[in-house]
């Protein structure tokens, strides 16, 4: 199905508008992959549910946590870079596959941006 729409889609040039109007497309169309992104996250991780933990489980736990959080910042970088130059290309070419994936990209970046809070980055960049 995705397939099918893409080549329904892959013919589809929007040359006739200016540059501010496709970026002000790209600006919406980001900023509701990321509304939708947040909006799956807590759709799907609403039901959490509250553990204690004592003192030396947590050091183990933000021990384990400062590696993951580069590994984080470092992908939803990656994935933020790749979503805004596919972004520029929808504004150059004008193809409208570009606009799809930049959405998707922005989607996915609006997932994994919840898992990054000023709380958490505090947290694991504190000293002990």
């Amino acid at each position: 199905m995705t397939l099918g729409l893409l080549r329904a889609i892959s013919g589809i040039y929007l040359t006739q508008f200016p540059i501010l109007i496709k970026s002000a497309v790209v600006i919406f169309i980001g900023g509701l992959g990321i509304g939708i992104g947040k909006l799956l996250h807590k759709k799907y991780t609403g039901s959490l549910v509250e553990i204690f933990l004592n003192h030396l489980e947590i050091k183990e736990l933000l021990k384990q946590g400062k590696k993951l959080i580069k590994i984080e910042i470092i992908f939803i970088s990656i994935l933020l870079i790749i979503s805004l130059i596919l972004a520029v290309f929808f504004i150059i070419y004008s193809w409208i596959v570009w606009l799809v994936f930049t959405f998707m990209l922005f989607t996915i970046v609006g997932v994994l941006l919840n898992s990054l809070s000023v709380e958490r980055i505090k947290l694991l960049t504190k000293d002990e």
